[in-house]
């Protein structure tokens, strides 16, 4: 089992298992990282009925974000991986946004998200690579 943890714009945590979603917790208040992080953590290990000795793995999103809210991710994700002596993966979430497009025979897409101030964090992907994963034919951008 996996552990997600995502401070990017709100805060979520999932619980995944080959692919499938066992629980999960989001709150959309973009300030309130610190708050909510662990709530979150605790929901989505609830609602999957998981314990912590179960998870076999974090995944915590690098960004782009807000440097605050991405601190605070990386942080809850760290201290768990450390506590139960698991590894930690950390994920580009743009990159995470496009895989799920990996159904459709598009052949170049941007994937945005909020970076405040009236900018968007894009990033240009075209195709999959033989594992599946988006691959990205620009450094990421602030415009």
């Amino acid at each position: 089992m996996i552990l997600a943890i995502d401070t990017t714009s709100g805060t979520s945590a999932a619980v995944i298992q080959d692919g499938q979603v066992l629980g999960f917790s989001g709150f959309d208040d973009p300030y309130g990282h610190a708050e909510n992080v662990g709530r979150a953590i605790q929901e989505a290990l609830s609602q999957s009925s998981a314990k912590s000795e179960q998870i076999e793995r974090v995944a915590i999103s690098r960004g782009p974000a807000s440097y605050t809210g991405l601190r605070v991710g990386m942080a809850a994700g760290f201290a768990f991986a450390i506590a139960c002596q698991i590894p930690i993966h950390g994920i580009v979430s743009l990159d995470a946004v496009s895989a799920a497009f990996s159904d459709h025979e598009l052949s170049q897409w941007l994937v945005t998200s909020d970076a405040k101030r009236g900018e968007l964090f894009v990033g240009s992907y075209s195709g999959f690579d033989q594992f599946g994963l988006p691959t990205r034919i620009h450094e990421l951008e602030v415009m």
